[in-house]
């Protein structure tokens, strides 16, 4: 509808029909969002503070107050005449971003190491350098001198965890993507980057709606260090406001999920309904995963050759992050008779994780696991805002069972595989679901064919749909 900037019998006709239509769509309730678009040229208006030089009977008094009474989110950015409305976010939700574990890079400084494991490793450095993930310091011989920086030092007698003596860890760039856009510092491994590519697309504007939450992925989620979760709801809470009050989307990949569900479970309802649309949680990790109890016998590669890496130079560091004592299965989740691993002598069932920790040469792990959250009575939790789960199904594409001809635990074993996506079993993933008969608001489950548990953020069909929920 035209406006026009002169006061013609025309002019106010637009003006009260404008008025009245505000008014019309403002009182229906059946629109959950409103959207102005336009340049609205009343040089008489003061926008700063939403006031005017003439009376109510003046055209512009009454399409300010048509404005001012009818509850529409208004964002301005960059406006051009007027300090008026030039460009509106009509309803969008900005996105907070939470990345699973491994997903974004860490910072590290040395400050003095009183040991280190060998004489070509640096005990001390001047500045941070990257400790995840600079692809070069995985290649021998520069991996002993990894393993001693990124492993966390276990206190047995308070359970507690801490950077090893001489290193400070950081995270950077807390409220943007850029440490979890492509998971190393020369690009090679993309992550989150197709998705933020794709929102932007839309009209989305990395640092203003799509925000991003790294953390320090080698801790539980409730032992997460330097206060994260308060800094969450903060990001949270600024993302609203920056964004004219419009409740923010929470998404969150893998072990991020976990993450997020910690968070949900320490905040209020009121709050939950105030500052947060939904959250859509990717390939949860929600009932641990299979793949751990291989990390835990013999390490876990993720991905490096054999030939380069012996996955027993990492395994004492992935044994140290209390993260991987998170994500292994709980057993409430499967069947008691669902077989883990299987050797010459002895069959460990899904109810014998400790006992494996044990026999793994591991017992300290039994231990520490019964002082951090478990996904058992995390799953007990209640979201209390609407989901949207997206997972990726393979048929036989993830470790189902270890089974041991000998050398156990150091040998790798023979993998029988079952279903998932290739990281985190079916039992695990399809347990988002399961919030539906603990919450009122809303739970949906996409359920995506052939798709892994990385390359499901990239999914153009996924992409599209989680588009559209941000704009619904």
């Amino acid at each position: 509808m035209y406006r026009s900037p002169t006061n013609t019998p025309t002019s106010a006709k637009n003006n009260t029909a404008l008025n009245l239509l505000l008014k019309e769509i403002a009182m229906n309730k059946k629109y959950s969002h409103k959207c102005i678009v336009g340049d609205f040229n009343f040089k008489d208006i003061n926008w700063e503070n939403w006031s005017t030089l003439h009376d109510d009977t003046k055209e512009d008094e009454q399409f300010l107050k048509a404005l001012r009474d009818s509850f529409f989110y208004q964002h301005v950015d960059e406006p051009t005449r007027a300090r008026g409305i030039s460009y509106v976010t009509c309803g969008r939700s900005p996105v907070v971003i939470v990345p699973g574990t491994g997903g974004n890079q860490l910072q590290a400084k040395l400050t003095g190491k009183p040991s280190k494991p060998a004489w070509y490793c640096y005990s001390t450095t001047s500045s941070y350098f990257t400790l995840w993930l600079d692809i070069k310091s995985l290649l021998p011989p520069a991996i002993n001198c990894w393993v001693d920086n990124m492993r966390l030092d276990w206190n047995m007698k308070d359970m507690t965890v801490a950077n090893s003596p001489g290193v400070l860890t950081r995270t950077f760039d807390f409220g943007q993507t850029t440490s979890f856009e492509t998971v190393d510092t020369l690009g090679l491994i993309k992550y989150i980057k197709p998705l933020a590519d794709y929102l932007e697309t839309l009209g989305y504007k990395r640092g203003k709606d799509i925000r991003g939450a790294p953390y320090d992925f080698r801790y539980s989620p409730d032992r997460q260090p330097d206060h994260y979760h308060l800094k969450l709801r903060d990001l949270i809470e600024e993302t609203y406001v920056s964004n004219g009050n419009t409740p923010v989307t929470l998404l969150s990949h893998s072990y991020g999920c976990a993450m997020s569900l910690y968070f949900l479970s320490i905040q209020s309802q009121a709050w939950k309904s105030k500052y947060l649309k939904q959250w859509i949680p990717m390939s949860g990790v929600f009932a641990g995963t299979k793949q751990q109890v291989q990390l835990y016998a013999a390490g876990l590669l993720m991905g490096v050759p054999q030939a380069i890496v012996n996955p027993l130079t990492i395994r004492g560091e992935q044994r140290s992050s209390i993260s991987n004592l998170y994500m292994l299965p709980a057993a409430k989740f499967w069947s008691k008779n669902d077989v883990i691993a299987r050797t010459k002598s002895k069959t460990y069932y899904i109810g014998d994780i400790d006992q494996f920790l044990i026999d793994v040469g591991f017992p300290q792990g039994a231990i520490m696991r019964k002082h951090i959250v478990n996904s058992t009575a995390l799953m007990d939790s209640i979201p209390g805002i609407p989901i949207q789960c997206f997972y990726g199904v393979i048929k036989k594409s993830t470790v189902e069972t270890l089974e041991y001809d000998g050398g156990f635990p150091d040998k790798f074993a023979n993998l029988i595989m079952g279903d998932g996506d290739g990281t985190v079993n079916i039992e695990s993933l399809r347990l988002c679901g399961s919030f539906k008969s603990k919450q009122n608001e809303s739970v949906t489950v996409t359920e995506v064919p052939n798709v892994d548990h990385t390359a499901i953020i990239s999914d153009k069909s996924v992409m599209s749909k989680i588009g559209q929920l941000l704009q619904d």
